[in-house]
């Protein structure tokens, strides 16, 4: 599943105010130092303000900083969340979908499909677990 749909300039800004430092951003992105600082300071000039106060303490956010860190932290979780809902339809789109319960396990449907499988090979046999009591189950069936 793709990681994100946030720039690399919103990445690297969250990765810095998450862990106050370009060293330890930079590393857990796998970039150096030098090439994240650059990024940061493409992304302020193209803002037109900074971020970060840079201090040998490490890094803070500008007043300015936190508030685009706040609403990045929105878009973040935003982005992931459209990005999980759009895998999972994608998984969907060949799939057969089966619901089962404690009352109504789907070992028949699995054994079914293990046995039919090689007629549609691009199709996914889902399991959807859901509540069920007997009395529902009775209903149902």
């Amino acid at each position: 599943m793709p990681a994100t749909l946030l720039s690399r300039h919103v990445t690297a800004f969250l990765n810095c105010a998450r862990e106050g430092s370009f060293t330890k951003a930079a590393s857990m992105m796998f970039i150096s130092p030098t090439a994240l600082i650059a990024q940061i300071d493409l992304f302020e000039a193209r803002l037109g303000f900074k971020l970060f106060e840079r201090t040998h303490r490490g890094l803070r956010l500008t007043p300015s900083g936190e508030s685009l860190y706040a609403d990045a932290l929105h878009l973040e979780s935003a982005a992931r969340g459209a990005v999980r809902r759009a895998f999972d339809l994608s998984l969907e789109e060949n799939s057969l979908s089966v619901g089962t319960s404690p009352v109504v396990p789907g070992t028949l449907a699995v054994t079914l499909w293990q046995q039919e499988r090689s007629k549609l090979p691009s199709l996914n046999l889902r399991l959807v677990p859901f509540d069920n009591s007997p009395e529902r189950a009775a209903y149902i069936l």
